[in-house]
C-alpha cells in the first residue's frame, strides 16, 4: 500500500522545526555572529529558500527559537509540582544550550537590534511564570496578590539565570543533592511567601 503524501502544511511544519533545531545547534556552537544562515540550512539539509520561506532574517528566526524554547520550559513547569525535587536540574535540562541565550542577552544589553524582542520575551515569560505561580499557589492554598506574583516571577527568573551562568562555569558546585534540596526549598518558600 502506498504511503500517503504529506500535505504542504506538514512539510512546511517539518522544515520549520528542523531549521530551528539546526539553528540552535549552529548558533550555540559558532555564536550568533559566527553562525550564518548558510550554516543553518546546511545543517538542516535545506536550501536558503526554505529558510526565507519561514523568516525574513536571522533575527526573526532567533526570535522564534527563543519563543519555542520558552514554550517548552513553560510546558515542563506546568507539569511540575511545587513539591517536586531537583527543580533546578529539571529546568536546566529543558532550557536548551545556554551559550546561545547568554550571547543573545549580552547582545541585547549592548544595544543590538534583538534587544526589543528579548525584552518582550522576558516580559511574556515573566507574565506566564506569574500565572503559573498563582495557579500553583491557589492549588496549595497560599494567598498572594498579583503584584507579589510578578515580583516572585522576576526573582525566580533572575535566580535561575544567575545559577545557570554559574553552572556553566563550575558544574560541580551544583551537582550535589544538598544544592538540589536547597534550591527546591528556596523556590517553595518564595512561592509560599
Amino acid at each position: 500500500m502506498p504511503v500517503p503524501r504529506r500535505t504542504q502544511r506538514e512539510r512546511k511544519a517539518e522544515s520549520y522545526q528542523r531549521l530551528l533545531e539546526a539553528a540552535q545547534k549552529v548558533l550555540s556552537e559558532k555564536g550568533y555572529a559566527g553562525g550564518t544562515i548558510e550554516d543553518i540550512v546546511r545543517e538542516a539539509g535545506y536550501s536558503q529558500g526554505a529558510f526565507y520561506n519561514h523568516w525574513s532574517s536571522k533575527d526573526r528566526m532567533v526570535a522564534d527559537l527563543v519563543q519555542t524554547v520558552a514554550q517548552q520550559q513553560l510546558e515542563h513547569l506546568q507539569h511540575q509540582s511545587i513539591e517536586s525535587s531537583h527543580m533546578f536540574e529539571n529546568l536546566r535540562a529543558n532550557s536548551g544550550d545556554p551559550r546561545l541565550f547568554f550571547e543573545l542577552w549580552l547582545l541585547a544589553v549592548r544595544g543590538h537590534g534583538i534587544a526589543s524582542f528579548l525584552k518582550e520575551h522576558y516580559q511574556s515569560w515573566r507574565q506566564k511564570l506569574a500565572e503559573l505561580i498563582l495557579d500553583k499557589s491557589d492549588h496549595a492554598g497560599y494567598q498572594t496578590s498579583g503584584q507579589d506574583v510578578m515580583l516572585k516571577a522576576s526573582m525566580l527568573m533572575a535566580l535561575f539565570d544567575g545559577l545557570l551562568i554559574q553552572y556553566q562555569l563550575d558544574p560541580e558546585a551544583f551537582a550535589g543533592e544538598s544544592f538540589q534540596q536547597g534550591f527546591d526549598r528556596m523556590v517553595r518558600k518564595l512561592v509560599e511567601a
